[in-house]
């Protein structure tokens, strides 16, 4: 009891202590401006959810300036080891909370147009941000799947925030039915290696492993009780698949296109790049932390990652070359994106230095990600109320807004890993670590499904520049906080290449 709460545990934890004290402020302001303008015929309603974007964006900076107290942290691990913090994982927190913001304050308009008025749709994105901090500092089964889940209930009302809109509230309950049969696959793969092991503490399942297969493959290889062996395999395959639905990796991708299609294009902007990150690194760590001894004496649970990585791959490629809508396509491209970063966690097993490949593919592809949302938030018409849906609604689009249309075409061009833009050297580096490794074949294959890519991505840039349409039209001018974003990761994905050793030193610094 004492080594629960302990004093440091909570002075170490006082920046996610911060943040919590910061959602029930947000949700006690916001339920008070709600009934006051109940009163006074709605009219305040707008002003509500514009100040508590910024009260929200406000607070994750502060969180930010706390979170650097923790960037040479080494290994600290709080309330009996439920929660881990370090330099790495500090890193990640850092780079979820800009992220974060990016949207939020990208939203600002957007919510505006849309009429979005709940003031509950700042404090459910604050509610999913907070489950991928506790997500990333888990050490513990149990914590981190009760932070998963805390991510994932919020996102099923995020996504269905548009009450009048049939699209949404389909999407919801879509995410909300798969999201609920991938949640209990994974709470069967933690009974079962609860029930084998013993304890759910990510280093204390690690060395039981370890013993384990050290035994079996050296000593009583006939006397080991096969049953125990094949549980062991069945709740690791559980507990991958329940986090590669998370992550939308091919086969568990089907919810994807329709979520992504459906949400307010702001939510689909978070639910792409923001809470991908929190799951995208805990992955990480249940690779290398309490289920590396089974992926390295065994090749079959090796496998059913690699036969996810080659799937996302191809079905993410190929099946974006049939889609019409922009989300759809977005959905997709994402999908193809989670085959790269896969290939770099297959690769672990090699080599740990592959840690540093998968990492810096993680914050290329979600920083430009999020500039390609941030384009889709600004296209809107004049004449209508809508964003732009359809691959056909961006035809000329460089004589309706030329500046728009170049930072679009680099954010494609990066995508399809055209150099010297930063996406060149993300794909570079997984490529180079497949080869490296002997695995020429993935790389084949990577680069392959990356030509099919290029075929989509240039298919929207001929749109822009080549397409002829009888009509132009008067685009909404772009806000002030989606220029200032737009600018700031426009010059990095661009001038990259003029010192690409920025973001690689960082990672090594925090590995």
């Amino acid at each position: 009891m004492y080594l629960l709460f302990n004093y440091t545990n909570f002075l170490y934890f006082i920046a996610e202590f911060y943040f919590c004290t910061s959602i029930i402020i947000l949700l006690i302001f916001g339920v008070f401006w709600y009934n006051l303008s109940n009163h006074i015929n709605n009219i305040y309603k707008p002003i509500l959810i514009k100040n508590s974007i910024w009260l929200l964006v406000l607070s994750m900076s502060f969180y930010i300036l706390l979170l650097f107290e923790h960037i040479n942290l080494q290994n600290i691990f709080l309330f009996d080891k439920a929660l881990e913090l370090n330099s790495y994982y500090t890193f990640a927190k850092i780079f979820l909370f800009l992220i974060a913001i990016f949207v939020i304050a990208a939203s600002l308009n957007y919510v505006k147009n849309d009429k979005i008025n709940q003031y509950e749709y700042t404090v459910l994105i604050a509610c999913v941000t907070l489950g991928s901090v506790l997500l990333i500092n888990s050490f513990n089964m149990l914590s981190a799947y009760l932070a998963l889940e805390l991510q994932t209930l919020a996102m099923y009302v995020l996504i269905a925030i548009k009450r009048n809109s049939e699209k949404s509230l389909e999407a919801s309950i879509k995410y909300l039915i798969l999201s609920a049969f991938s949640s209990g696959i994974l709470l069967f793969g933690l009974c079962l290696i609860y029930g084998i092991t013993g304890t759910l503490h990510f280093d204390k399942i690690n060395n039981f492993l370890s013993i384990y297969f050290f035994e079996f493959k050296y000593n009583n290889f006939f006397f080991y009780n096969n049953y125990e062996l094949s549980a062991l395999l069945f709740s690791n395959i559980l507990i991958i698949i329940g986090f590669l639905f998370k992550i939308n990796a091919a086969p568990f991708h089907i919810w994807a296109p329709d979520v992504y299609e459906g949400s307010p294009t702001s939510v689909t902007a978070y639910l792409s790049t923001a809470s991908k990150i929190g799951s995208l690194f805990f992955f990480i760590k249940l690779i290398i932390l309490p289920f590396f001894p089974i992926f390295f004496n065994l090749t079959v649970n090796n496998n059913l990652l690699l036969i996810c990585t080659i799937l996302s791959l191809i079905l993410g490629s190929f099946g974006a070359l049939y889609q019409k809508k922009l989300k759809r396509l977005a959905a997709y491209s994402t999908i193809a994106n989670i085959g790269y970063i896969l290939i770099g966690l297959y690769l672990i097993f090699c080599s740990i230095d592959s840690l540093e490949g998968a990492t810096f593919y993680i914050v290329v592809y979600i920083i430009t990600s999020i500039t390609f949302f941030l384009i889709l938030l600004s296209l809107r018409k004049n004449t209508g109320a809508n964003l732009f849906k359809y691959l056909a609604d961006i035809k000329a689009l460089n004589v309706m807004n030329p500046f728009l249309s170049l930072t679009l075409a680099l954010i494609l061009l990066s995508m399809a890993g055209i150099p010297p833009l930063a996406g060149f050297f993300a794909k570079l580096y997984i490529f180079l670590s497949a080869i490296t490794q002997e695995k020429y074949w993935l790389s084949i294959i990577g680069i392959l499904t990356s030509t099919v890519s290029c075929f989509y991505y240039l298919r929207l840039i001929k749109n822009m520049y080549f397409e002829k349409i009888d009509k132009y039209s008067i685009l909404v001018k772009m806000d002030r906080e989606k220029s200032l974003i737009l600018g700031l990761n426009i010059l990095l994905i661009t001038f990259f290449f003029l010192n690409p050793n920025i973001i690689l030193n960082l990672i090594n610094y925090c590995l």
